[in-house]
């Protein structure tokens, strides 16, 4: 794409006679958004590995989905579910604008992009629900395997079942 793709001519001038002024389009940035229900939520310590990516999020309120979590050991996992009984407790985070932020989440939330059935998780769009009633669509890492046996965190809040 040209430096001058977002240039637009006016074409409001006097017929015949060349344009006077040249006008910008400013391209419709969609802000994106990750919920975060686990290990990258505040207050908890964020994995060096990730945290100069998680030190840039804005944390935009707490929020919950419908779904199941569960207790994996060192991390804790979702499983999305809209008719289950159970939420799972978080915060909504804006991502900063960066084409090669979700790449770098996916690589540690251990995606395979060749092959997504292999990966521990999953990311894939969701809504939220915030605590004023409204919604917002986002971002999620979901397990990507069978929970087995691991323990369901019943609370659905995974900051108040490590704090217990």
């Amino acid at each position: 794409m040209s430096r001058n793709a977002n240039l637009q001519r006016n074409t409001g001038g006097p017929a015949g006679l060349p344009p006077t002024t040249i006008e910008r389009r400013v391209p419709t940035i969609m802000k994106e958004y990750l919920f975060v229900y686990g290990s990258l939520r505040s207050p908890c310590r964020v994995p060096e590995a990730i945290a100069a990516v998680t030190n840039r999020f804005v944390m935009r309120g707490l929020g919950k989905v419908n779904g199941r979590l569960y207790d994996l050991g060192d991390f804790c996992g979702a499983v999305l579910d809209s008719d289950a009984a159970t939420v799972v407790h978080g915060e909504l985070v804006e991502l900063p604008s960066d084409e090669g932020l979700l790449e770098t989440l996916d690589r540690y939330e251990e995606i395979d992009p060749s092959h997504p059935a292999n990966g521990l998780f999953w990311r894939q769009r969701t809504t939220v629900r915030l605590p004023d009633g409204s919604e917002k669509e986002a971002w999620i890492y979901t397990y990507n395997r069978a929970p087995g046996n691991a323990p369901l965190i019943l609370s659905g809040d995974y900051i108040r079942y490590r704090s217990r």
